[in-house]
């Protein structure tokens, strides 16, 4: 078995469902699953890209944990918690999105991802639990969001090659191991420029800030641009103040068609963007043989074509073996 294709009558997938099928490498995870168990996927060594819909709020418990081929995760915008070792020791993953749904990552979450070279938390999430990413021996930066009020013992340690943490947080609720080994004396810690003052002082300056190399003043910051359709969450992208934003592409879905977006902007702004999407259920016209939305004397020559049991395309085949 090399893909799973559940049926939209599944609303859970159980406890070690698909633990160690060594043959995966592809699973799509439709619409109706909003739970996805304890180690479900766990050690699944081949499996290569996870598609999941934006209805999934819960992903339990080391679910994709050892799964060492999984190369890239784009998480649900419906997802509340990565729990417990969700992705622990997935060590060919070089991207993955957190959704500004997640308000907390959990212990180990991450632990061991020896090729994530960066890992945005974003606004939403008020806690990362300890061991999250320790062990990213390929981490280099680490963006903090606003609402991060607590980072516990270990999260980013042994993740020798960092070189720059964004923190956009007045966080004072830090762990001292937080950043153990991974030589933050070399590195550079870029803050608010309101919180300059604070953090650049050692004597109001707790540790592990105080042992970074230098602290600079962020200049520019980033902003979500989350996009909507239908009212659910379609993608969430980041993108620094003043950056080009290039549209996402228009989606597709099975007997709609897609209206557009809303106004885009060129460049980002100071503030968070909200862009929406709607689909509009095609409907069928009577004699409109061809689908195009008109019924013209084209039509007529198809619906000839279908009593005489031609298909458009049978009918060139057929015209072209007659003789002439």
């Amino acid at each position: 078995m090399s893909k799973v294709i559940f049926s939209n009558s599944v609303t859970s997938i159980g406890k070690s469902a698909f633990s160690g099928c060594s043959g995966l490498t592809s699973v799509i995870i439709p619409n109706s699953v909003e739970h996805i168990g304890y180690c479900a996927f766990a050690h699944c060594t081949k499996l290569e890209s996870v598609e999941m819909s934006n209805h999934v709020t819960s992903i339990g418990d080391q679910a994709f944990t050892g799964c060492t081929n999984l190369k890239e995760v784009v998480l649900p915008n419906s997802l509340e918690v990565i729990g417990l070792g969700t992705f622990s020791g997935c060590s060919s993953l070089t991207d993955v999105v957190i959704p500004i749904s997640v308000s907390r990552i959990g212990f180990s979450a991450f632990k061991d991802c020896i090729s994530l070279p960066k890992i945005t938390i974003p606004n939403s999430v008020s806690s990362i639990e300890g061991s999250a990413f320790k062990g990213c021996k390929s981490l280099t930066t680490v963006v903090i969001g606003n609402s991060v009020g607590s980072i516990n013992d270990y999260a980013y340690a042994d993740c020798p090659e960092l070189t720059d943490v964004y923190c956009y947080s007045y966080l004072y609720n830090i762990k001292s191991n937080a950043f153990d080994n991974s030589h933050i004396e070399y590195a550079t810690l870029h803050v608010p420029a309101s919180a300059l003052n604070d953090y650049s002082h050692s004597f109001i300056c707790r540790e592990p800030w105080r042992n970074f190399k230098i602290i600079v003043a962020i200049d520019k910051q980033y902003y979500n641009l989350k996009y909507i359709i239908d009212e659910n969450n379609y993608i969430d992208c980041w993108f620094e103040e003043g950056a080009t934003i290039t549209p996402e592409p228009a989606p597709s879905k099975g007997g709609y068609t897609f209206s557009g977006w809303s106004e885009i902007p060129e460049t980002m702004p100071d503030h968070d963007v909200t862009i929406t999407g709607t689909f509009i259920e095609n409907t069928y016209l009577p004699g409109d043989a061809n689908g195009d939305g008109q019924i013209t004397v084209t039509d007529i020559g198809v619906i000839v074509d279908i009593i005489l049991g031609k298909t458009p395309a049978n009918a060139r085949k057929q015209q072209e073996e007659e003789p002439q």
